[in-house]
């Protein structure tokens, strides 16, 4: 712990000495994009701090998806509040902001556009072919009546209908719309939610863009880390020469350069250097990092010390470190979002009836149902100790005859194998005959895996907060906000024991 907080006070350090002229278009660029929110009083006292030079965020992001996405979205948005909240006691001097940056340039919209629940899927149909965050969500809206009917009635779920009803108006944008449900869902935390598609925000780094354009430092740099580091680590982003995309509402497609021109694939555009240069000066906002030059206009237009990520995300900010020297720009510490899952109680009780343990369930679906098999099943299945004691009657036979041929003793251990090879296929047989005895509770237990590791993988990257608000209410942020500390790199596990 004492190695994490020795690493902000030296962040800090860093960031005290950049250049931070660009507070005052932060703020009011803030305050434009809250003017049409009912802002709380925590949020609004976040804003008005980002102006003192003793002020420093600690951000998240993510890409934009309808209705927030998988919970993972949920629980990084967490962690960033509390670490915010620790850093304020370790360094009262200093004033520390959650921020959640907003990422609406990025255009797989097939990624973004699908929302499960109770095995039910409810499917954005729209043509986009530019940035999802600037995507008008009149199409979108028409799912809500389905939403409705699938969270039914109760008190928690007329909450979620009031939010989305607020969120998801025809008028809106994505962008806009999860400003409102990041702002209403967190809005007592003082989360301050930012949206960088903004002209003047990106002309701050304009002088970069044309440089990394122009010379390619980002592609060379990341290279050469890469190399370094491949041989142990996982690639996550490879560069490209130019890691940059032309954008406008229709379309967003990346720029590459062919015998000293700069074009926009897929277009008639084409820029020689001066007149990219001009472009970058006049329409700033049409320029897009891809995801490898995101953090660099991060740290250059926030006051920020720390970022929160998931695995994925911090292993290619890892590969960035000598990109944010060679620019100037103050690297920050990077922590690992925190990771868990979630038992709720009507799992619990059911896990309990079949006399498991939770711990269990983390074992493979095949070791799992074997180890339940051979606990619940008084006929003991395995035949280990008869295939011993016939293979040490075997090696007797094949040491008898030996004596009269030194020859046989092959032919006996051959078939002593195809002894053994027999007996093992008669206690699969008796495997089978085991589970069929105690299908039922196979079946629910296999039901029970799939659920907590939908297609093999960790719920929190398939299943959305909705399910667990209608069964918990407002409880199950409370205890999100209790549980979730970056700082403890432990998976959590969370088990609602109640009857």
């Amino acid at each position: 712990m004492e190695a994490i907080f020795s690493s902000f006070k030296s962040a800090l350090e860093q960031k005290k000495s950049f250049p931070d002229s660009n507070r005052e278009l932060l703020v009011k660029t803030l305050n434009q994009q809250y003017k049409d929110l009912s802002i709380s009083n925590p949020v609004q006292k976040n804003i008005a701090s980002l102006s003192s030079e003793n002020t420093f965020t600690i951000t998240t992001g993510q890409q934009l998806h309808i209705f927030s996405g998988p919970l993972y979205f949920i629980y990084k948005t967490f962690s960033t509040i509390n670490l915010a909240e620790e850093l304020n006691k370790v360094y009262p001097g200093n004033h520390f902001v959650p921020v959640f940056w907003l990422e609406g340039e990025d255009h797989d919209f097939d990624e973004i556009k699908s929302l499960n629940i109770f095995d039910k899927e409810l499917t954005w149909n729209e043509e986009v072919g530019g940035p999802v965050g600037d995507v008008n969500i009149k199409n979108l809206t028409k799912l809500l009546p389905q939403l409705k009917e699938i969270m039914g009635e109760g008190t928690n779920a007329g909450e979620l209908n009031n939010l989305f009803d607020l969120a998801y108006q025809a008028q809106y944008s994505l962008q806009q719309a999860t400003q409102i449900l990041l702002h209403e869902l967190f809005k007592d935390y003082g989360l301050v939610v930012l949206n960088p598609a903004d002209s003047e925000m990106k002309k701050l780094f304009s002088d970069i863009t044309f440089q990394d354009i122009t010379e390619n430092h980002s592609y060379k740099l990341v290279n050469d880390t890469i190399n370094q580091l491949e041989k142990n680590y996982k690639v996550q982003a490879k560069p490209r020469e130019i890691n940059y995309f032309y954008m406008t509402g229709n379309f967003r497609e990346r720029i590459v350069s062919e015998e000293g021109v700069y074009k926009v694939m897929n277009t008639d555009i084409k820029f020689t250097e001066a007149e990219l240069k001009n472009e970058l000066s006049e329409y700033p906002e049409r320029f897009s990092q891809n995801v490898l030059m995101r953090p660099l206009f991060q740290e250059t237009i926030l006051p920020n010390v720390g970022y929160v990520g998931g695995g994925a995300e911090i292993a290619y900010w890892a590969e960035l470190k000598s990109t944010f020297e060679i620019y100037g720009i103050p690297y920050p510490v990077l922590l690992l979002r925190n990771s868990l899952t979630w038992i709720n109680k009507s799992t619990a009780k059911k896990l309990r009836k079949l006399d498991v343990k939770w711990e269990k369930i983390f074992l493979s679906e095949q070791d799992l149902k074997k180890e339940f098999t051979d606990n619940h099943i008084s006929e003991n299945t395995s035949l280990k100790e008869e295939i011993s004691a016939i293979r040490n009657e075997y090696e007797k036979m094949a040491a008898k005859a030996s004596k009269l041929d030194p020859t046989l003793n092959t032919h006996v251990m051959s078939e002593a194998a195809r002894t053994e090879k027999d007996i093992k296929h008669l206690e699969k047989k008796l495997e089978k005959v085991a589970e069929q005895k105690i299908k039922k509770d196979l079946d629910q237990l296999t039901n029970i895996k799939s659920k907590l590791f939908p297609n093999g993988g960790l719920q929190e990257r398939t299943d959305n907060f909705i399910a667990y608000y209608l069964d918990q209410g407002k409880g199950f942020f409370n205890t999100l906000k209790q549980e979730l500390d970056p700082l403890e790199k432990n998976f959590i596990v969370l088990v609602d024991e109640a009857e």
